[in-house]
């Protein structure tokens, strides 16, 4: 009977157990099924396991070198790696760039309505000083040619006349209707005259010449000093810019209103006013004085009015002297003018 000693079969199976470990590790070191198990455990270099360390934020920089192959790093592109922040920058820069572009068209567009702006507040100020562009606004509406007196015609001492018309339609002035009249309407409406039932002609005669003409009121009827005390007046005193103008003004009405004026009494109506106007501006003295006057005449109605332009030419050269004639039609509810 064999006999075996309990000591040499312990150190047998030891023997046989290490052998066997080392027999395994030596075939799976060599089994690449076994390695590619390993490599997606444990890190190697196979392509996939980059992939999914990349996806989990690994840090194996072999991921760009292998991009190619995975399409990895277009996706960490999109997801903030390097790259992004790179295009993102440039693309920050370019938006940058496209931002002070649309700021600068902005501020360009913005200077351009400053400019627009100006331009407008300018030809705004040309409308209410050039008289030339049309009548400005107030109470009744002016017709006919704006801007004639210029400096040429107030500088040529030849007689001249120009004509115009004014339309009240169904609205009478009235003292209600005062706050529409400019400045100088408005001072000479309330300021004292020499006497007569004239002022509201008077009133809209200078209306007429401030909005048509540009004028601007120097001094009403009793603010005119003349020697002898006794001489013959003038009504208005305007200027147009620096140029001082005195301005007598008459009416071209009859009664009963329809009734013919006539080219003969119109003559001998202006006649009696043009030998005023030498007379009070060679008598004007102090600080208002002119060296030329206009002749203002308010008719009733369009017939009046050709009377009178036709007896301006047959008056005598000598009376006329320098007078410009300013012929202005009064149309609608005209009645307080002839008062």
């Amino acid at each position: 009977m064999l006999r075996i000693d309990r000591t040499g079969i312990l150190s047998l199976l030891v023997a046989l157990a290490v052998a066997g470990f080392g027999a395994g590790c030596s075939s799976s070191s060599s089994d690449p099924g076994v390695d590619s198990g390993a490599s997606d455990v444990g890190g190697g270099s196979d392509a996939g396991l980059d992939t999914g360390l990349t996806d989990v934020g690994g840090t194996d920089t072999g991921i760009d070198a292998d991009a190619a192959d995975t399409g990895l790093p277009d996706a960490i592109d999109d997801t903030g790696g390097s790259d992004v922040g790179s295009d993102t920058s440039d693309d920050v820069a370019v938006d940058a760039t496209d931002a002070g572009d649309a700021s600068d068209a902005f501020d360009a567009a913005m200077d351009a309505g400053s400019d627009a702006g100006a331009d407008v507040g300018a030809d705004a100020a040309d409308t209410g000083s050039d008289a030339s562009d049309g009548p400005l606004p107030g109470f009744g509406a002016i017709e006919g040619a704006c801007g004639v007196l210029t400096d040429a015609v107030l500088d040529d001492p030849t007689p001249v006349q120009f004509r115009n018309a004014i339309d009240f339609g169904d609205d009478p002035f009235d003292e209600e209707d005062a706050d529409q009249l400019t400045d100088g309407g408005f001072e000479v409406y309330t300021d004292p005259n020499a006497g007569g039932s004239s002022i509201v002609s008077e009133t809209f005669a200078f209306e007429v010449l401030a909005r048509c003409e540009g004028a601007t009121l120097v001094a009403t009827e009793l603010e005119v000093a003349y020697d002898p005390e006794d001489s013959a007046k003038t009504d208005l005193v305007v200027a147009f810019d620096d140029r001082v103008i005195g301005v007598s003004v008459t009416r071209a009405v009859t009664f009963p209103r329809e009734a013919e004026l006539g080219v003969d009494e119109a003559a001998r109506r202006m006649t009696d006013k043009l030998e005023g106007i030498l007379e009070s501006t060679a008598n004007a003295v102090g600080d208002v004085t002119w060296d030329r006057q206009i002749l203002h005449v308010i008719a009733w109605g369009p017939e009046h009015a050709d009377d009178v332009s036709e007896a301006w030419d047959g008056i005598d050269a000598a009376v006329r002297a320098d007078t410009i004639l300013m012929l202005t039609t009064s149309n609608g509810q005209d009645a307080p003018l002839y008062e």
